[in-house]
């Protein structure tokens, strides 16, 4: 009896042991790491020629496609098109467990395609709860997409770069988590698509 009892604490001793070996390999399966690219150095590539990487999107006012083919993308066979149904419309993907680690990053970058003349975009960021990010003064911190590329025309693809520094800092202290952020139209118009592609999270 007594050998009995000490091989059932042994192999129950080996289960947990496993089990606790276990646990730090499930909780870094949910944490996207990063990749190296030569150029950018640290990368997470968001979405790209048809691959979304982040869980999903609470985009408004706007349909989306992942698949698109319409807006023939430089690279790849796919890229994202965003076609408004009322004014003010954006694409607006949210990150893993509303908490994208941003510590190995430095820029948010992507490809745009308008299909308007004068398009116009902003970008801004939330924390969870739909919580605005502020400036020092209470001010929402929003840019302007085209300061950080070169002017948008109708029909061409153009490449944006943005230092997370300009989105992410809330009253003075960087934050280094994303819950979700937005491309938004700015044109006003009650009808009007736009593509985008290679979005991704930099080092460099």
């Amino acid at each position: 009896m007594l050998i009995m009892k000490k091989l059932i604490m042994k192999k129950f001793s080996s289960q947990l042991v496993l089990f606790a070996l276990m646990l730090p390999l499930a909780a870094c399966a949910d944490t996207p790491t990063p990749a190296s690219d030569p150029k950018t150095g640290n990368t997470f590539v968001v979405y790209a020629n048809g691959v979304f990487n982040w869980p999903g999107d609470y985009s408004y006012a706007a349909n989306i496609n992942y698949k698109d083919t319409k807006g023939k993308p430089e690279t790849g066979t796919y890229d994202l098109s965003v076609s408004l149904s009322s004014p003010w419309g954006a694409w607006q993907p949210f990150g893993p467990n509303w908490n994208f680690d941003l510590r190995p990053y430095n820029y948010l970058q992507f490809d745009l395609k308008p299909t308007a003349a004068n398009q116009q975009w902003d970008c801004f960021a939330l924390m969870v709860g739909d919580k605005n990010i502020v400036d020092t003064s209470g001010k929402q911190v929003v840019i302007d997409i085209n300061k950080y590329g070169p002017a948008p025309q109708a029909g061409v693809w153009a490449t944006y770069k943005i230092p997370l520094a300009a989105i992410m800092t809330h009253q003075g202290v960087q934050l280094k988590a994303m819950y979700k952020f937005d491309i938004h139209d700015q044109t006003g118009q009650p009808a009007n698509v736009f593509y985008v592609n290679n979005v991704k999270f930099t080092a460099n």
